[in-house]
Parts: structure tokens; C-alpha cells; sequence
């Protein structure tokens, strides 16, 4: 991207830059997901440091940097308070019909992913574009509450 783009920066969270710069090892997962990340971590990209470092609550380009850990350390999401309009990665999948959480077998922490799921819940956005599966709209954030209610813990 960036020999694509002269100028391009690249931001990612803090505890996911180690991952992309090559200082901290790709995590390694047990049987079939071993398989699987294994096989897909062969035909990652260079690695590179990033320009810029995210904690969360920053503004980029008028969206809101939200800090949602549990796919991984570093996993973010981006709302447009605008738009209404929230960019939830790999936090949530809708397939048209089901709304449920990113998989499990390659989240890494999932008490932390159904943490980060009843945080969005909190928030107000009509339109949920999750990193896979079909944008959930209108009233995107009632189903979102709705099925946060349905997660260990409390929302």
C-alpha cells in the first residue's frame, strides 16, 4: 500500500504493532485453527512498523477510534457519530437474518470480545459494518443491545 500511495500512513493499535512489525510472534492456536492461521501467516506481507500508534479515542479522518479487544489485544473499531454509522471489524458477523459474534476459535481472548460487543451496545449508530458477513441496518444498535443481553456477563 504504501509503495501504492507515497504519503500513506498506517495506524494500528499499540498491542497489535508488534504483530505487523515482526517483534511480537503470531499467536499459535491449537489443532484445525493452528492449521489454518499457519497456512494464511505463510502468505502474509512484509512486515513494516507502523506511523501511527491507537489507544483508542483518537480521530481519524472524523472517525472515532474505539479500542474492542478480544479478536485480538489491539482489535479497533471506527464510528462515524455522523453517519451513524460503526465499522466493528471482526467483532461481529451478520448474515442477513443472525447476528453473532466473530468466531471463537480465532478470537483470541473471548471474554474480552463479549466485553468490547455489550461496549458497542452502549453506543448510538443505525448501521454496523462488520469485517465479514452483510451491514446490519436500520437500527443496527437495538439488535446489537438485543443480543449483548444474550452474552455471559453483564451488559
Amino acid at each position: 500500500l504504501k509503495e501504492a500511495a507515497p504519503g500513506l500512513k498506517i495506524a494500528i493499535h499499540e498491542l497489535d504493532a508488534g504483530y505487523v512489525a515482526g517483534t511480537i510472534p503470531l499467536p499459535r492456536y491449537p489443532g484445525i485453527r493452528g492449521l489454518i492461521v499457519g497456512l494464511f501467516s505463510r502468505l502474509r506481507p512484509s512486515l513494516f512498523p507502523p506511523d501511527i500508534l491507537l489507544k483508542g479515542g483518537e480521530r481519524i479522518e472524523g472517525l472515532t477510534c474505539l479500542h474492542l479487544p478480544g479478536h485480538t489485544p489491539g482489535s479497533i473499531g471506527l464510528l462515524d457519530e455522523e453517519s451513524g454509522i460503526l465499522f466493528a471489524g471482526d467483532l461481529l458477523r451478520w448474515d442477513g437474518t443472525t447476528l453473532a459474534e466473530g468466531p471463537g476459535a480465532f478470537s483470541m481472548d473471548l471474554a474480552a470480545s463479549w466485553k468490547s460487543i455489550r461496549k458497542i451496545a452502549l453506543l448510538e449508530y443505525d448501521t454496523l459494518l462488520p469485517g465479514h458477513g452483510k451491514p446490519l441496518r436500520p437500527d443496527a444498535v437495538s439488535k446489537v443491545r438485543e443480543f449483548a443481553g444474550t452474552l455471559p456477563g453483564q451488559l
